[in-house]
């Protein structure tokens, strides 16, 4: 890292601290034939842009050292934005690592918590136009990869901190502390994982039971990594409309066919032939991670209905 770089800083307490390594939400890996792994990394999010108006300029905060070198432009969505660098004026999107935001769109439709997830975002950088970026890697899409450091007198550290313990978005990677203040968020139903869009269509339909690491190498044993989600109502229910998903955009899955009351099904990754008892998802690489997963099923209308966190 140049000095330049590393002597950067954020006015109004806000600095861009970019972690290349920990986008686990927007890279993908393929494997060659016979390559030793067991996990796939996830499709980021390439839904429709959307337009916004840029972020409010307020009063510079208290200099923690260097010069601003860059402009927050505009919010893209819940989990980017972009912002124009100085000197030279070149436009850069930014996107938040270790954190996946709901989908803005689904379908060409805007999603209340993809609106509600930008607005958060909007509300930690309000007054803080000016930032100071510190450029250690981009990913696929040639976005620079950070995370936002708040002020001292700041409830979380960090920005990402801050929206996954208020129940804005989902943990991805392997930071233990975000990890913990999403499953603390989704016990206390915040964001996401309450009410804010709508009650969902049922809370019978619940991850019961999952085998995310099966023996050997993942890859060639699909059929043996499952999840089994099960209907705990009194009446049949229709899985038509219904997601399957873990924490990025990714692996989401769309479910179909009925549960009887008490009935469950087996959701393998592997390719086969349904047949009431299990669901294939027909994929070539594993979709769950080994370490550490997030199940989630969401209902026709893209509210969270129930989650299990694995690992």
């Amino acid at each position: 890292m140049s000095l330049l770089a590393s002597t950067l800083f954020l006015t109004a307490c806000v600095e861009l601290v970019v972690e290349a390594q920990d986008l686990q939400a927007d890279q993908v890996s393929d494997p060659g034939e016979g390559a030793q792994v067991d996990d796939t990394e996830p499709v980021g999010d390439t839904g429709p842009a959307d337009d916004t108006a840029p972020a409010e300029s307020g009063q510079s905060g208290q200099s923690v050292g260097g010069e601003a070198n860059a402009t927050v432009s505009r919010i893209v969505d819940g989990d980017s934005m972009e912002a124009t660098l100085q000197p030279g004026g070149e436009e850069v999107e930014v996107r938040l690592v270790g954190y996946n935001a709901p989908e803005l769109f689904d379908d060409n439709e805007r999603t209340c918590n993809g609106d509600l997830a930008r607005t958060a975002l909007e509300k930690l950088l309000a007054g803080s136009s000016e930032v100071a970026l510190v450029e250690e890697g981009t990913d696929r899409f040639g976005r620079l990869l950070a995370d936002v450091a708040l002020g001292p007198d700041a409830a979380q550290p960090t920005a990402v901190a801050a929206l996954i313990s208020s129940g804005v978005g989902l943990a991805t990677g392997d930071d233990e502390s975000n990890r913990r203040l999403m499953i603390q968020a989704a016990d206390q139903r915040l964001g996401i994982w309450g009410d804010q869009c709508g009650q969902p269509q049922s809370r019978n339909l619940v991850v019961a039971e999952t085998q995310v690491d099966p023996d050997g190498n993942d890859r060639y044993n699909l059929d043996d990594e499952w999840v089994r989600i099960e209907n705990r109502g009194d009446g049949e229910l229709s899985l038509e409309g219904w997601v399957i998903r873990d924490d990025t955009t990714g692996h989401r899955f769309p479910l179909s066919g009925t549960l009887a009351p008490g009935a469950g099904l087996t959701v393998r990754s592997g390719e086969g032939v349904g047949d009431g008892e299990n669901f294939y998802l027909g994929e070539r690489f594993p979709v769950w991670s080994n370490q550490w997963e997030t199940v989630i099923l969401v209902d026709p209308e893209g509210v969270v209905a129930n989650w299990a966190f694995v690992g």
